[in-house]
């Protein structure tokens, strides 16, 4: 069945369930001293003052004495994502060595290949996993206050729910449906799955991908499911009857439906999102292009070219105004989807960037060298608008990740720098703030709503929490999940897919088809 007759014949429905993820634990208070973690982190960062992240003429701006509120920085129109900062010469990245809590809840021969940040109404952060290990858990980060200043850190972690005993080989990403009320995962033995968040039962099972799926996203509305898929698909179903669309074409059904060359991916598909109104969905993949899809119309009406390489991650800002991205050639990218204009690029990381997301008014990624990094948009593009949809990809480059994209010898260690990557002239920079560095390579990144607390997946198998600099809850917050700074942009996201020192390295082979029932 079509599903955009589906969509013509029959309104979209929200989900149907309200049920609330607070019935996972009722709030107790801590107080003792600060964590020396913590202090570790904490001490390497200046204090964040004032401001209202999200509102136009406040944020961050940057000088030597580090992540502070700035007075007039100008946004882009519903974007959230600051376009003018203030720079000061002597600025430095602010770098975090020590994360505030490490989770050791998965099998530590399994990489975390998805996290998900949430916060409940009383205040409470819980994450969301994915690993190879084939379990996703739900757990409950613990923490103490320190006295003096009232000021929360993380010290412990509970697990309070686990999905578990369904999928054959390891779990992709896992994701919340809009409401809470379920988990949504995808695996490599090729079926998507949605769990009761509470009683952790596998309601449904999403089949007709026989080939492994690397991610699953659902509409805002929470109607239907989309996945991708390793054969260049984008698959649909219904999100609750688990009921299965005509799929989004490959390159190769394209060709043979007599449809334009540029229609479909030609490779893999690692990744896909709906914009905030669940009219389109966002796709990247091996060939190193976003296409955006028209869901009524079942059609392709865009594809972004500019990535030099595998592109990784995708998603929409909140208001729908801005794609991200992330690649294999090292860099993310922010595009206008109207347009197809790359509006900034952020440079630095040495190895693939596997996943970037939106964090209120900044940006945040993760790396295969090892950091997570967090940014801000700096000035507007200088690219002509005429020549904003070329493909600007050359050869996919050299260097450690392309000359060993298997990255035989080191599993899991993070890529020594090999000198600094090379932007392309006229395209705006991203800034680089603050740096969080590990030994093992980033697969998946969120960042709470308050802007608190970074949480990355890791070939390790663990876990990492880190402090942003600048950032701190205190007790007379009342939990509300607000920061210091007053940053309220709720980004749930999720986590981009991952197995072992470089998933994607065999993108090529599929997997035999396997009989499972709904």
């Amino acid at each position: 069945m079509s599903l955009g007759s589906h969509i013509r014949r029959t309104p979209l429905i929200g989900a149907s369930l309200f049920l609330a993820l607070a019935v996972l634990l009722a709030f107790t208070p801590y107080t003792s001293a600060q964590s020396p973690a913590a202090m570790s982190v904490y001490n390497r960062a200046a204090s964040m003052r004032g401001g209202n992240g999200g509102v136009q003429g406040s944020g961050m701006s940057i000088s030597d004495q580090g992540i502070n509120a700035y007075d007039n920085g100008a946004q882009a129109p519903g974007s959230g994502v600051a376009t003018q900062q203030t720079v000061s010469r002597q600025w430095e990245t602010i770098e975090v060595d020590s994360p505030e809590y490490i989770y050791k809840g998965h099998d530590p021969k399994e990489p975390i290949l998805s996290t998900v940040f949430m916060e409940d109404d009383y205040g409470q952060y819980f994450v969301l996993s994915g690993s190879g290990d084939k379990t996703a858990k739900i757990w409950l980060l613990e923490g103490k206050y320190n006295q003096e200043t009232t000021e929360w850190f993380v010290t412990s972690a509970r697990v309070r729910k686990t999905y578990k005993d369904e999928h054959k080989q390891g779990i992709t990403s896992a994701i919340f449906s809009p409401d809470f009320s379920y988990v949504l995962t995808s695996s490599y033995d090729g079926i998507g799955r949605i769990w009761n968040i509470n009683n952790q039962k596998n309601i449904r099972a999403y089949l007709g991908a026989k080939d492994r799926l690397w991610k699953v996203a659902v509409t805002p509305s929470g109607e239907y499911v989309a996945g991708a898929c390793n054969d260049g698909r984008i698959y649909l179903w219904g999100a609750l009857t688990a009921e299965r669309f005509d799929p989004l074409p490959n390159a190769d059904d394209s060709t043979s439906l007599n449809a334009d060359n540029n229609v479909g991916h030609q490779g893999a598909v690692y990744d896909v999102a709906f914009d905030p109104n669940s009219n389109f969905v966002a796709s990247a993949g091996a060939d190193g292009v976003v296409r955006l899809w028209n869901l009524s119309l079942l059609r392709q009406v865009a594809a972004f070219k500019g990535h030099e390489d595998q592109i990784y991650s995708v998603c929409f800002s909140e208001d729908g105004s801005r794609i991200l991205t992330a690649s294999r050639d090292k860099t993310a990218r922010l595009w206008d989807p109207s347009s197809g204009e790359e509006l900034c690029r952020f440079v630095g990381h040495t190895g693939a960037v596997r996943q970037a997301v939106f964090a209120g008014s900044y940006i945040c990624t993760a790396s295969d060298d090892g950091t997570i990094r967090l940014w801000t948009a700096q000035g507007k593009s200088t690219s002509n608008r005429n020549n904003s949809n070329r493909n600007a990809s050359g050869s996919l480059g050299s260097g450690d990740m392309m000359d060993d994209p298997t990255m035989a010898g080191v599993p899991g260690r993070r890529q020594q720098s090999k000198g600094k990557p090379v932007r392309e002239p006229g395209k705006a920079k991203g800034v680089e703030l603050a740096r969080f560095n590990s030994d093992s390579a980033a697969f998946s990144v969120d960042v709470s709503s308050d802007g608190v607390y970074v949480v990355g997946g890791y070939a390790d198998g663990v876990a990492r929490i880190w402090r942003v600099p600048g950032m701190a809850r205190y007790y007379n917050d009342n939990l509300s999940g607000q920061s210091q700074s007053g940053s309220n942009s709720t980004n749930y996201g999720s986590g981009s897919s991952s197995l072992g020192s470089d998933p994607m390295g065999n993108s090529n082979a599929t997997l035999p088809e396997i009989d499972a029932a709904p």
